[in-house]
């Protein structure tokens, strides 16, 4: 029998280096701790450890996330870093099969900028060549196991890329996604793109906007990526003259589980990349910081999700049974049952989990359908109702 599998992320923040010849002599823009690239395959092994002893073995399916600097090595180097890689992804994955692990699986998700991506585009588009740099990019990715692509954009508001410094917009972002997915090496839900949250003149209605825009390019997940201020960084003159105000904690906090609530409800995925430590202290100058926000975002999310079922019933219930993915049951009850605490206090409520797994035949088959219903792995049944009491005169 396969064990039921949960999906954990590792982030490698990849230093953004300047060219040099000599690899001892690498330097690294100040705003990224200098990561020995020839250590990663250490860092990520020490993680999937660290990961299978928290949880049993083999029992987390693992997105490696190379975040940043990827783009800046030299083409040896990345081949260096992608084969690395694979070769750590087969041996993991060969491992979980030895132990009849089947669901098991790694997924290697690449950042690289959209401006740099685009650079490809243009020069193939210019010299009307259908296999050009961009195709031969993506083949090259493709052949060492990378599953998507993370389009890093500022934003899709052609204005706000120029305030930043940026020259593209939405049609811009739309033609390239368009031509990753005709070179079908990854599929639709592969292209991922990640973005900022409170970019400068970006408020939130826009930053609401952008997120909108993305999604309806069929992205099926969305990184994240609040904005902090740098020392060195355009934004961080700004802040010193006072032309720039960055969100606080809790502004961070209710705008991205907003934006987060509002792409579950189409179907989309959302990751927020909120990691500081990879920054030096000295570099660091301000800008909001919520530990674990990643999991108040989605116990938020799933609270939403529940709200709005509930409501749906249109009846007064004592009792529901949710059934739901095993790995989803921690998220849905919260940190110290925070909302089984709320919505007991809201509607007078309890609330009985069942785990999908568990479910066979027609039963399955039929919540299944309901999920793919509500956009959600989520299915709800009514076991008990307020007026069920006074039936037969009790």
């Amino acid at each position: 029998m396969n064990k039921f599998v949960e999906r954990k992320n590792i982030d490698i923040y990849l230093p953004v280096l300047r060219n040099t010849v000599e690899k001892e002599k690498i330097t690294v823009i100040p705003e990224l701790n200098n990561i020995n690239i020839y250590e990663i395959k250490g860092i990520i092994e020490e993680k999937i450890n660290l990961i299978n002893k928290e949880n049993g073995e083999y029992n987390n399916s693992i997105n490696i996330n190379l975040f940043d600097g990827f783009y800046s090595l030299e083409n040896s180097e990345k081949i260096e870093v992608l084969k690395t890689i694979k070769e750590l992804k087969e041996k993991e994955e060969q491992k979980a099969l030895e132990t009849k692990v089947k669901d098991f699986e790694i997924k290697v998700n690449l950042q690289y900028p959209f401006e740099e991506i685009y650079e490809l585009y243009k020069k193939d588009k210019k010299n009307n060549i259908k296999k050009g740099e961009l195709y031969n990019f993506i083949k090259m990715i493709s052949e060492f196991k990378v599953d998507s692509i993370i389009l890093d954009i500022y934003s899709t508001i052609g204005y706000i890329n120029r305030v930043n410094g940026l020259n593209y917009d939405y049609d811009d972002i739309k033609n390239v996604v368009k031509e990753i997915r005709k070179i079908r090496l990854f599929k639709k839900s592969e292209v991922i793109i990640s973005t900022y949250i409170g970019l400068l003149e970006s408020e939130i209605n826009e930053d609401k906007e952008n997120i909108q825009k993305i999604a309806s390019l069929n992205i099926k997940t969305i990184v994240l990526s609040p904005v902090i201020i740098l020392k060195g960084t355009e934004i961080s003159k700004k802040f010193i003259k006072e032309e720039y105000k960055y969100l606080s904690n809790n502004e961070l906090k209710t705008h991205i589980t907003n934006i987060a609530v509002m792409l579950n409800e189409i179907g989309v995925k959302t990751y927020i990349n909120h990691d500081l430590s990879r920054y030096n202290d000295d570099d660091y100058i301000a800008g909001p910081y919520v530990k674990n926000i990643n999991r108040i975002v989605q116990t938020e999310v799933w609270y939403e999700k529940l709200l709005h079922m509930i409501k749906d019933l249109n009846v007064r219930v004592k009792k529901i049974e949710v059934i739901v993915k095993e790995k989803e049951i921690p998220k849905i009850i919260g940190e110290e049952k925070e909302n089984i605490k709320r919505l007991k206090e809201l509607y007078d409520i309890y609330l009985e989990f069942k785990k999908f797994e568990n479910l066979v035949g027609w039963d399955r088959f039929i919540t299944k359908l309901k999920m793919k219903r509500n956009k959600c792995d989520i299915s709800i049944r009514i076991l008990e109702k307020y007026e069920d009491k006074y039936k037969d005169g009790k």
